[in-house]
């Protein structure tokens, strides 16, 4: 099997398309999440998503866009939400516009992955570093689960509570991940550059050349074993150009 991983989309809805056309039918896609916010097209990107998830061999990871966005409709306040709120009460009132409610959105949020980990690659959305690598390996409900399934949990989870685990790494950390003896692929800090980075010495790659920005949306093809077969990139289309 391969898999087919796409950086951060930012409701890019037509970059988004325009990058689609790379994946082949064989391919397993994983998208390493911030579906919305920021973007003109958050609806239009919920709908594809919406009908890629459907059609199966797909996991689509939690970004901290999405997962803010989820405290935001639900009336739950932090710093994040604060700093955000304009953006979200933009991208709030798009989606409306385009069919799409809050309990649509609270559906969708709630199937996303904090990690998506094999043998020999881990996704996320921000880089893990090792401590908190090591703590995923001692929770098991935190591997391929949704946030649904890691909040029914939470209490179960050693080390760190529902906030600090989340702050730590999954979707907030801009520091480089450490070198966890598997390939990491995460977005979340945009590079500006026309290609994914990698970085040898930690084995990791970013893969979010910043769409929202008008820069461009990236995604890799790697196999099984973790080997890096392709990389794509393409322009921020020009319909989505005032995303930023």
């Amino acid at each position: 099997m391969t898999f087919f991983i796409i950086g951060d989309i930012h409701a890019c809805f037509y970059t988004f398309q325009n990058i689609l056309k790379y994946k082949s039918t064989e391919d397993y896609l994983i998208c390493v999440g911030d579906y919305i916010d920021r973007g003109l097209f958050p609806a239009q990107t919920i709908h594809l998503l919406e009908e890629i998830i459907d059609k199966g061999r797909c996991s689509l990871i939690m970004g901290n866009h999405d997962y803010y966005y989820f405290k935001f409709i639900l009336g739950n306040t932090s710093s994040q939400e604060i700093y955000l709120k304009l953006d979200f009460e933009a991208t709030r009132e798009l989606l409306y516009q385009n069919g799409v409610s809050d309990n649509d959105m609270i559906h969708f949020i709630n199937k996303l992955l904090f990690i998506y980990e094999t043998n020999n690659i881990l996704v996320s959305h921000a880089g893990v570093t090792s401590e908190v690598y090591k703590i995923i390996g001692e929770n098991s409900v935190i591997k391929n689960s949704s946030y649904i399934d890691i909040k029914a949990n939470i209490n179960e989870i050693k080390g760190y509570g529902e906030y600090q685990l989340l702050y730590d790494n999954l979707i907030l950390n801009r520091e480089l991940p450490d070198n966890i003896d598997k390939l990491q692929i995460h977005g979340h800090t945009p590079i500006m550059c026309y290609n994914p980075i990698y970085y040898p010495k930690i084995n990791c790659l970013n893969i979010d050349t910043g769409a929202f920005l008008g820069w461009g949306l990236s995604a890799i093809r790697i196999d099984e074993e973790g080997k890096i077969l392709n990389t794509y990139f393409v322009n921020t289309d020009s319909r989505d150009i005032n995303c930023s």
